[in-house]
Parts: C-alpha cells; structure tokens; sequence
C-alpha cells in the first residue's frame, strides 16, 4: 500500500488524487525517499513506500511542485495537470561513458580511449575492462580531466565490457577488439638436431682437415718421445762423419 498524504485540511475536499511511484535509473523503485511536496507553504515532506509510491488525496491544487535528493543530485518537477492516471517517474542516470575511440599500437594491441563524466563533483570515478581470456579486469589510467584510456593485448578477437563506476552509480558499454597475431614457437629441446640440419659440405671438408692435422701431429710426437734415444744416437753419428770428413782436407799433406 503506497503511502498517503491527504490536503482535504487546507481546503474544501476536491477528487483530485495523485499516484506515482519513483524509480532509480535502473528502474528499480526507491524506498524512503523524503519527497517535498508544494503548495502548500511550507511544503509538505512525503517518504514514499517499499515499492518507490506515495499517493496525495484531496488535491485542491491543479499543479504540484516536487523536489527531492537522490544520491547527492538534487531533482525538481512540476506536475501540471495532475493526471487521473498513476504516474511513473524514472530518473536518467548521471554518470555516463561516451566518446569511445580504439586505436592500433605497434605491438599489435588496441588501445581503448573514453570520456566518463557525471554531474556531481563529488562523484570519484573508476574504469576498468574486462573480456574472456582475461581473468582480472585491467584498470584504465588516466590521461586527462574525465579522460581514460587502457591496452587490450588479447589473442582472439573479443567483445570488451567497459565499467565505470563511483560511490554513487555503474554505468557499462561494450566494444570489439581485433585479437592481435601470435606465432606458435616449437620447442627447440625436443628436435633432434643431427638428424634435421645438414652441415655444408664445405664445413665438413675443413673440419676433416683439422682432424687429419692434429691426428697427424699426435703420431709424429708419439715417435719422437718413443725413439729419442736412437734419434739422439743418429744426431750423434752423422755429426762425427761430417767432422771426420772435413778434418781429413783441413789436415797436412805428407
């Protein structure tokens, strides 16, 4: 049952009623919400019911002024004719996201930039961005008065909700965004390399050479240590051959 207020005191009763119910911007209806009624002077304060409703009896006005204070905005209306009908006021949401530009970087992300407004100056907003893929919202950072802008780095293509919110309202918006190209890496320890990848010829060439120098270095040492002792020997031979034969035609002639 909605909550009444009857004028039928100030005046002589006329069948003037007025019904209405008050409804937030998601169209829920606002509870206990203080409503100040005029005429008459002072106004008359009326909270409406569970539902959002009040309903005023024995108007002997045919206008009505309304004002009250909703989430720190302060809203007026007059009511001119009162209709015999019941009447439904919703209130617009102030807090608003417009002004949506996507723009490429060189990586290949998107960079989502919007404008958040709201018309209380108290109001202390926030953006964030959320899409599938993406387990924890990704913040907006702030580059100008009522200005944001956020980085989408997704693989796949993806339908981006947008959230802007404060102590008051949430407002949302969505846009697409274009996945950005990812190549696939092989797992290079599970190649087997010999098998895969040919050597050039001319590599293997040099690299036989090398092997056939050392092998043939090794070999010569080895001889060298085993047979140093007849090789000093031979040293010794021939040098004492070649000193015979030359002291033989330096000496004197009998």
């Amino acid at each position: 049952m909605a909550l009444s207020s009857d004028f039928s005191s100030l005046q002589p009763a006329v069948s003037r009623t007025l019904d209405f119910q008050i409804l937030d911007y998601r169209r829920q209806p606002i509870s206990g919400l203080a409503i100040s009624i005029s005429p008459p002077n002072p106004a008359r304060i009326v909270k409406t019911d569970s539902s959002g409703r009040i309903r005023l009896l024995n108007i002997p006005y045919n206008a009505l002024n309304i004002s009250f204070t909703y989430n720190n905005y302060s809203y007026s209306q007059q009511i001119s004719p009162i209709p015999s009908e019941p009447l439904v006021v919703e209130l617009h949401a102030l807090l608003k996201i417009s002004n949506i530009r996507m723009q490429n970087t060189d990586t290949g992300c998107s960079q989502i930039f919007v404008k958040v407004s709201d018309e209380r100056e108290s109001a202390q907003n926030s953006v964030y961005a959320s899409y599938d893929g993406e387990a924890v919202p990704k913040n907006f950072e702030t580059v100008g008065i009522g200005q944001y802008v956020v980085a989408i780095c997704s693989p796949n293509d993806a339908n981006v909700t947008i959230t802007a919110s404060n102590q008051f309202e949430t407002a949302t918006a969505e846009v697409f965004v274009k996945g950005i190209a990812v190549v696939n890496i092989i797992n290079t320890t599970e190649l087997e390399i010999g098998a895969t990848i040919d050597a050039p010829v001319e590599e293997d060439a040099s690299r036989l050479l090398i092997v056939l120098q050392v092998l043939f270095l090794t070999v010569l040492l080895a001889a060298i240590f085993i047979f140093r002792g007849s090789i000093v020997y031979a040293i010794r031979c021939i040098s004492q051959y070649v000193r015979n034969i030359f002291g033989k035609k330096d000496g004197p002639v009998s």
